[in-house]
């Protein structure tokens, strides 16, 4: 009796564990869903000095399950079999832009439960074009293997900002190259960010075959591109737009904005999405300038813009993550000269647990007009306000490689809740 007792023990041991893995199973294959690619829809923009600028799409990945690329005009590159791609396009000088940065940007305070007390925005669809410039100048590699490559030396990496050469501030490209001309050779005290830690170091520039000193780097200061307003605030201009943050693609780090200027977009030709080759939409900046661009988070870009130009537009009621539901919803977006339109999709599913801040909704085009003109989401579509029973409920965010009429939404709540504290804090005082 003794011994069957054990036996029964053991295996009631044994079927727990079971159950326990099965369980487990089953929910990572619900928030997985099917065996697909995620791309952000992002379209890249080429920065030149007049208010306008040709913008061209580009995309960027991130391995996330299903695979889905941004929807914006700020792509990421390098999509593999199961990344995913926000569908927003950007562009910089040196490689397709993962992630847009944003003006005067800082660091996003942790989310927040509720989206600070914001119960009515006015809905956006408005095509977009933003002009960012870093917070100091990045570094993308040095321009050689040399062990005695100077910013090697000083130990330098990819990916680092550099802030300062001795007193004088670091902005932009130029500004690096004329203080080490104003140098004459001698060792420099430099000061440079990795992720969020300030560091100083010694550097000094060696001549090259043109007669200028450098310090072997190569650098970016810039980025910009296309994408979707989301919604505007309406008694305080603030906005947001995206629904993801913008990443470097050279650095693979959230790109860190010094400065940033907000544009109307138009759009002026678009690349249909096919499985496995996400379409775009290019355009070009339009003056006058909407507004400011001033933070760059994991759920979107944000900043502030004349409101005056919105008032036309009727509020909607903000819906809380409880009353999303599965089933019709639609979206708002422009993807032509016609102007904002609105298109009938479907929320196949809600991942409440799962999916993390950006991916909260898996979402399918089902109007015959938006299918026939692009394929679906296309990248230059983050953003793109997704509207139910006459409520907010969130923003395109990715499209899927490997089925372009499918991507990801993230709940307007997690956008709303990352507007930045010290913005809230003024409303509430």
């Amino acid at each position: 009796m003794q011994h069957k007792h054990g036996i029964s023990y053991y295996m009631q041991i044994f079927r727990f564990f079971a159950i326990a893995a099965l369980t487990v199973l089953l929910a990572v294959a619900q928030w997985s869903g099917a065996d697909v690619k995620i791309t952000t829809a992002a379209t890249t923009a080429t920065a030149s000095a007049t208010p306008r600028s040709e913008a061209t799409a580009r995309t960027e990945t991130a391995a996330v399950a299903p695979t889905a690329r941004p929807s914006s005009a700020i792509a990421s590159s390098a999509i593999e079999p199961s990344a995913i791609i926000p569908s927003a396009a950007f562009d910089s000088p040196a490689a397709a832009i993962r992630y847009l940065p944003a003006a005067a940007i800082r660091s996003l305070p942790a989310t927040r439960a509720d989206p600070n007390g914001i119960t009515q925005v006015i809905v956006g669809g408005d095509a977009i074009a933003v002009r960012l410039a870093s917070d100091g100048v990045i570094v993308l590699g040095f321009s050689d293997e040399d062990s005695q490559n100077p910013a090697r030396k000083a130990g330098l990496k990819k990916g680092d900002r550099i802030v300062a050469i001795g007193d004088t501030r670091i902005d932009c490209n130029d500004a690096l190259a004329q203080a080490l001309q104003r140098s004459d050779g001698t060792p420099l005290s430099l000061r440079y960010v990795r992720g969020s830690k300030e560091a100083q170091t010694t550097v000094c520039p060696r001549k090259s075959d043109d007669g200028t000193l450098q310090i072997g780097v190569l650098i970016k200061d810039s980025t910009a591109g296309i994408g979707t307003l989301t919604f505007v605030i309406p008694d305080s201009g603030e906005y947001g737009c995206l629904g993801h943050g913008i990443s470097d693609p050279d650095t693979d780090t959230l790109f860190c904005v010094g400065k940033g200027d907000l544009y109307p977009a138009e759009i002026t030709s678009l690349r249909k999405g096919v499985c496995g080759a996400p379409g775009e939409l290019q355009g070009m900046f339009s003056a006058p300038i909407l507004g400011r661009c001033t933070t760059n988070g994991e759920t979107g870009l944000f900043g502030q813009l004349d409101v005056t130009r919105f008032r036309d537009r009727a509020t909607v009621p903000i819906a809380s993550k409880s009353e999303v539901r599965e089933g019709n919803a639609t979206i708002r977006c422009t993807v032509d000269g016609e102007g904002i339109r609105e298109y009938s999709i479907e929320i196949v599913r809600i991942y409440r647990a799962f999916g993390g801040p950006t991916k909260n909704m898996l979402i399918r085009v089902t109007d015959p007009a938006l299918l026939e003109q692009t394929g679906g989401i296309v990248q230059g579509m983050s953003g793109s306000p997704i509207l139910q029973n006459g409520k907010l409920v969130g923003a395109v965010t990715h499209v899927l490689i490997n089925d372009p009429t499918s991507g990801y939404g993230i709940f307007i709540e997690n956008m709303l809740s990352s507007i930045p504290e010290s913005k809230a804090q003024q409303k509430a005082s």
